[in-house]
């Protein structure tokens, strides 16, 4: 029987060893219940009726304009339990207070599991962070502050410059405004990040994460705010579109001209739009990737590509433009839209071709395709081949350019400048 009661003894002083505890200390009005480490080393503060919560298996970790953490190093709370007095209660809910972390020069990384609640701004600005590493079930990233000037940013994640690792193994289908703007050393793969459940996209919610690379792709966005994906890493976009989403924010919004939802992106080169209710792309948020090679637009209600600012103006790569949209009216007042569009060798029209006036100012501003053709290869414009409304648009291709058409050509659209072959698609 004692052999029996000091194996049992064993057992359970090697169980608690070996949990995650820390210390609920003392109270101050200010501050809320410290919350101390294992080793002491670290203090956190909870808030919130602690006697109420920890039996329910819930801390609440307290946040404020400036992080409230003491001690250096590394936090990690997973398997948390926390002990007061005699009794030893697991965590198994942990929200995550606003501003938890903010501008926090001392903790390097943070490791939490069961988080199903993250405040605004709760990593903001901490000034050493390297690797965060969070599961749970929270669904949201709170939008936080987003503002002209750069020094006005705050979001959950927001200039944290020394940031390179990032796990988030939470459902996450919001995120928010400033989000991670300024992430400048964040090298992840944004795909193993999100799950195609996103469905808003804040303002600036990625603006200035240069390394961060990978595909961007979402089913049923319903928000995409201003200078979401500028001047990020990211090499391709992929979005569906709820049917309440009807534009795209705009520069007129920000101030800044040239800078838009998805531009300038500088590593860019797969955008695909499928959005059946959206009616205008939005000034400027198209253009100034350099390296753009395809676009693809599947709305069948747009009327506009973005005003008068020349919304695709520098994509100087963009080689494939594949359209269904019918509707399309308004191409801009300014310089063509896709005047710098030098590579430009295919476009895909899905649909009935726009009026005259909007087809002629979409192609006379495409410049010829040059390579070993005698007289320079056209682009290519692909129409479905039983469309009957393109035949008044297509003129019988010039005698001294027949040798240089592409199989089943039938017609130059705009013959007089040569810009672009016309050739009818049984698949389209």
């Amino acid at each position: 029987m004692r052999a029996l009661f000091f194996a049992l003894f064993a057992a359970t002083s090697f169980s608690l060893a070996a949990e995650n505890i820390w210390t609920l200390g003392e109270y101050d009005k200010r501050l809320g219940w410290a919350l101390i480490s294992g080793d002491g080393k670290v203090t956190l503060r909870l808030e919130g009726d602690v006697k109420s919560d920890l039996p329910k298996g819930i801390a609440r970790l307290k946040g404020d304009k400036k992080s409230l953490v003491s001690g250096s190093g590394s936090v990690d709370l997973t398997s948390l339990h926390i002990k007061s007095g005699e009794s030893v209660f697991p965590v198994k809910s942990l929200h995550i207070g606003s501003g938890f972390l903010q501008e926090n020069d001392t903790v390097v990384s943070f490791k939490a599991d069961n988080v199903d609640e993250i405040g605004a701004m709760a990593f903001c600005r901490a000034k050493e962070l390297q690797k965060v590493d969070l599961s749970g079930s929270a669904q949201v990233l709170p939008d936080g502050r987003w503002a002209l000037h750069s020094s006005l940013h705050r979001g959950v994640f927001s200039d944290c410059v020394k940031l390179s690792d990032l796990t988030l193994l939470l459902p996450i289908d919001h995120i928010g405004s400033a989000a991670f703007v300024g992430c400048t050393n964040l090298s992840a793969d944004v795909g193993s990040l999100f799950s195609h459940d996103v469905n808003n996209v804040g303002a600036a919610a990625f603006s200035g994460c240069a390394n961060l690379r990978g595909t961007f792709a979402a089913s049923a966005v319903k928000f995409v705010g201003m200078c979401a994906f500028e001047n990020s890493g990211i090499e391709d976009i992929r979005l569906g579109c709820a049917s309440t989403l009807q534009k795209f924010a705009g520069d007129e919004t920000s101030g800044k001209s040239g800078e838009g939802v998805f531009s300038p992106m500088p590593s860019l080169t797969n955008l695909e739009i499928r959005a059946s209710s959206l009616l205008t792309i939005g000034a400027s948020n198209l253009g100034h990737s350099p390296k753009l090679k395809r676009i693809v637009i599947d709305a069948p209600n747009l009327r506009s590509l973005g005003e008068s600012r020349g919304s695709c103006r520098g994509l100087t790569a963009l080689e494939v433009l594949d359209l269904k949209t019918p509707m399309l009216s308004n191409v801009g007042t300014g310089w063509p839209p896709f005047h710098d569009a030098r590579s430009l060798k295919e476009v895909v029209w899905r649909a009935k071709p726009p009026p005259f006036s909007v087809l002629k100012r979409i192609f006379n501003g495409v410049p010829c395709v040059l390579n070993s053709a005698k007289e320079g290869k056209k682009c290519i414009i692909r129409v479905p081949a039983e469309d009957v409304e393109w035949e008044g648009l297509i003129s019988p291709f010039e005698l001294c350019e027949r040798d240089y058409a592409p199989p089943s050509c039938v017609g130059v659209l705009f013959a007089s400048s040569r810009k672009a072959w016309v050739v009818r698609e049984k698949d389209l």
